[in-house]
């Protein structure tokens, strides 16, 4: 090293031993930070920041997390965060019971949509290319419908006094009005703890910096204390607790792909369900018509279409009519009759039903 710059090496030690040890201002009223109190926790000096907040349009959420808010479809998104023995973890969620809505509204309606969102919802039955890149993922469920708990990563670096730091953000240059010039830029911390009330914390400290290289072909940076510090304090929104949507609470879903798998034609059902009620006509009455379908909607409940048989029946009266339909709605099979209009027959009357089977 030449002499001239070990001088310089030893006149900047100088100057920075001789700057004020102080990283930013004393806290003020209300924002006195507590350490937690949990013996299992990740250090005495750091805060216990478990907690509900309402911060998904809020700019700290962008500065500190790693994951921004997933859409809701109309339902509030917060963030949930929870203490564990070494670093928070915090999660995006949508209100359990706007999800289980959702589900079953949609089951209900469309059960092939339904099985989409559920299995990018729930990771299951996922082609490579989704069950491997979490952002093409959610990506993908945002068409759909809201999510269960995404992961919103927010990282600690260091606690100190009740204060976590969990972000240093390079703010760039300063502008040639704040006296800036290419030595001279900006960096902020942003540090999170718990006041006494429950509130959490945020303290964000912006310094600057300044650059000078000892040799030619490396820069180094060094703070210029105090720093400008401003305060903020947001306060907990109810929480959803530690329990987790799984399958067991949605409705079940079925692969529309299977359909034909799970849901055979049952030809021996339908014949000895129209035997049954040809045992029960009244004298003079007849079937004129029986053919079956399937209904258009899928049962989320099977994941199959019901059969649908069309019956006809003739009869001396409409009164025998009207007892015919009378035996169609107490069979434990059927699920719902649709009646047809009164006609005149050469025998006497005749009716259509259409009957939804279980």
């Amino acid at each position: 090293m030449t002499r001239r710059v070990l001088l310089r090496a030893l006149l900047l030690a100088a100057s920075i031993a001789l700057l004020p040890n102080c990283y930013g201002e004393a806290p003020p009223a209300g924002f006195e930070a507590i350490p937690t109190r949990n013996p299992h926790g990740p250090g005495a000096a750091c805060p216990d920041l478990s907690g509900t907040f309402a911060l998904a349009s809020h700019p700290l959420a962008a500065a500190v997390l790693g994951r921004p808010a997933p859409d809701g479809h109309g339902s509030p998104v917060r963030l949930q965060i929870e203490q564990g023995t070494g670093q928070p973890e915090a999660w995006w969620q949508v209100p359990r019971e706007a999800v289980i809505a959702f589900a079953r509204e949609l089951a209900g309606r469309d059960p092939d949509r339904y099985f989409r969102w559920w299995s990018l919802a729930l990771r299951e039955r996922l082609p490579p290319e989704l069950a491997h890149d979490e952002s093409r993922r959610l990506t993908a469920l945002a068409e759909l419908g809201p999510p269960l708990p995404v992961f919103a990563s927010l990282s600690g670096q260091r606690c100190e006094a009740g204060w976590m730091l969990v972000a240093v953000r390079d703010l760039g240059s300063l502008s040639a009005e704040d006296g800036g010039g290419s030595d001279r830029s900006r960096e902020e911390e942003i540090w999170l703890g718990r006041n006494a009330a429950g509130e959490l914390l945020v303290k964000r400290i912006v310094f600057e910096l300044k650059h000078y290289s000892l040799y030619a072909s490396a820069t180094q940076s060094i703070r210029l204390p105090p720093g400008k510090t401003s305060w903020e304090r947001i306060a907990p929104v109810p929480g959803e607790g530690e329990a987790r949507l799984t399958a067991a609470d949605l409705p079940p879903a079925h692969d529309p792909a299977t359909e034909a798998a799970r849901c055979p034609a049952d030809p021996g059902r339908v014949v000895d369900f129209t035997q049954r009620l040809l045992v029960g006509l009244p004298p003079g009455g007849a079937l004129i018509r029986s053919e079956v379908a399937r209904a258009e909607a899928i049962d989320p409940a099977t994941g199959c279409r019901a059969l649908v048989l069309e019956l006809g029946f003739e009869a001396k009266r409409a009164a025998d009519l009207d007892r015919i339909e009378a035996r169609l709605r107490v069979e434990d099979d059927v699920r719902d009759v649709e009646a047809g209009e009164l006609e005149e027959a050469a025998r006497g009357a005749r009716r259509a039903w259409r009957v939804t089977l279980r």
